[in-house]
């Protein structure tokens, strides 16, 4: 959707996301044209005047990236993939926005013995209109990649199914008090606890140089235990 002129005045625009076409405005500062429409090049709001249009960049404004949590809602539940909206955070004057949605790719159903039929499918993680928990631990042109093989990832808020009332956790299940449905989700540890879920994203926006680090030298260690076990046999084959 274009951008007008009466529109403009501060509305937050991402990097890539289409403002306007070269027939409207005259592409100006912090933007770029192709194809006859105009991008903006940062974070900010745009701005018109005198039939120019550019971006103010904004302060204080950041992307989410690899190894943060997020917590968002699931606004698209196909058969091998959610599709989940992610919420921005505060941590004092600096603001973490989600330039991309997020996605949660879902295992395959696994196989039985050969001829046979696959096995029944798990419980799906989480379903339409849930609130979840989750880590980057990836990302492509259109979406964050979204984990939650975490403890505290996962679901961490549900309304019913059936009746739309909230949905308590007994048992370990989820269940709801008005209408008694049940069922399984991957629930969070941090299920109805808010507060708790803020402090984790925000630690997590705080660490994450260290994060990456670890999971760096992970990936090194991955990649080199196979050709170290690879001399290993070959000594002692010799010997």
């Amino acid at each position: 959707m274009l951008i007008f002129m009466e529109e403009a005045e501060g509305r937050l625009v991402m990097p890539g996301e289409k403002i306007s076409t070269e027939e409207e405005f005259i592409p100006s500062s912090n933007v770029f044209s192709e194809n006859g429409s105009v991008y903006s090049a940062v974070i900010g709001s745009p701005k018109v005047s005198e039939g120019r249009i550019g971006v103010v960049s904004s302060k204080g404004i950041y992307r989410y990236g690899k190894g943060m949590f997020v917590c968002g809602t699931v606004v698209g539940d196909l058969k091998s993939v959610l599709f989940i909206d992610i919420d921005d955070i505060r941590i004092g004057s600096m603001r973490y926005v989600s330039v991309k949605d997020g996605k949660i790719v879902l295992p395959k159903p696994r196989m039985g013995a050969p001829m046979q039929r696959p096995q029944r499918d798990e419980p799906r993680p989480c379903g339409s209109t849930d609130i979840v928990l989750a880590r980057i631990f990836a990302e492509d042109d259109d979406s964050y990649l979204l984990s939650l093989r975490d403890p505290e990832s996962g679901v961490v808020a549900a309304s019913c199914e059936r009746c739309g009332s909230p949905m308590h956790i007994r048992n370990d299940v989820v269940s709801c008090e008005s209408c008694e449905y049940v069922t399984r989700k991957k629930v969070s540890s941090l299920y109805g606890n808010f507060d708790a879920v803020t402090e984790l994203i925000r630690d997590s926006i705080e660490n994450n140089e260290e994060y990456l680090k670890r999971d760096s030298e992970n990936r090194r260690e991955r990649q080199d235990r196979p050709r170290r076990d690879h001399d290993n046999n070959r000594r002692r084959y010799r010997e």
